[in-house]
């Protein structure tokens, strides 16, 4: 697995990605507060700031545990010559993808900089599609992340309540990049990475959610070729407290080699028994 400093840097890049501050969400220019009142704001930004960068990393540490179990379980199977059991299959449905900032000659950012942190050590190195991308160690620097997931994006509940006979889809989420790698191509890295992996896997379209109002994400995703799907089901924003302000849903077609579909049919096969 990654070493323990990259659960540190996609919590702090995280961080800084999705927090905002408390005077920002109620429109309230921090200029025109008393002096003491600001005061309290700013401590109450920075406990916000370190729970939620606490608890980020803690997620991402029983992920990245979660997906070694699966690993280690399905090698063992494939040592046996048994069929892997369920669980030890989903360590395929879920992948945490990081960013290095690699310069090229014009400034941007290489695909080459993608690699999954949630591969076991000895893949560390390899990215999206097949060639090296720099190893995961002590040293990286990690400029942004995405989470990838098998999941139902539009269903009209969260887990774990039931999808309603929705189609599971390869989903993006979670896609953060740090202020000083912003405008270097590494959210587009992150994405076409995640789209390989899903085309890999056999799914012929890659999900994801933006925020209402985000307007330079939405150009980001339409410029990258991701269509309206819709907005998110009224229900799913009313449970997560985003009442009046639900996301758009958007979907990229994927082109998906013969072979990934024979082995995602196969796979889906296994997980009905």
């Amino acid at each position: 697995l990654a070493a323990p400093p990259d659960a540190a840097g996609v919590a702090a890049v995280s961080t800084v990605s999705f927090c905002t501050s408390a005077a920002d969400e109620l429109g309230i220019d921090r200029a025109s507060l008393p002096p003491l009142t600001r005061t309290l704001a700013d401590a109450w930004d920075a406990d916000f700031r370190r729970r939620m960068a606490r608890d980020v990393f803690a997620a991402v540490g029983r992920s990245l545990a979660r997906r070694q179990e699966c690993t280690a379980a399905a090698r063992a199977a494939a040592a046996l010559g048994v069929p892997a059991p369920r669980r030890s299959r989903e360590g395929r449905c879920w992948a945490l993808m990081v960013a290095d900032i690699v310069e090229e000659e014009d400034g941007r950012v290489g695909n080459e900089c993608v690699g999954d942190v949630s591969a076991p050590r000895g893949n560390t190195g390899k990215k999206e599609g097949g060639r090296g991308a720099p190893a995961c160690g002590l040293e990286r620097s990690i400029a942004g992340t995405l989470t990838f997931s098998i999941a139902v994006p539009d269903a009209p509940l969260p887990p774990p309540w039931p999808a309603m006979g929705r189609q599971k889809r390869a989903y993006a989420s979670n896609v953060a990049v740090s202020p000083a790698a912003r405008r270097k191509g590494v959210a587009s890295a992150l994405l076409s990475a995640a789209e390989r992996r899903a085309a890999r896997l056999g799914y012929d379209e890659l999900w994801l959610h933006v925020d209402q109002g985000n307007e330079g994400a939405l150009a980001l995703y339409r410029a990258l070729g991701y269509e309206s799907a819709g907005l998110e089901p009224a229900t799913a924003a009313a449970l997560a407290l985003r009442l009046g302000a639900r996301r758009h849903m958007l979907r990229k077609c994927l082109r998906v080699a013969p072979w990934a579909k024979r082995a995602r049919a196969r796979a889906d096969a296994r997980d009905l028994l």
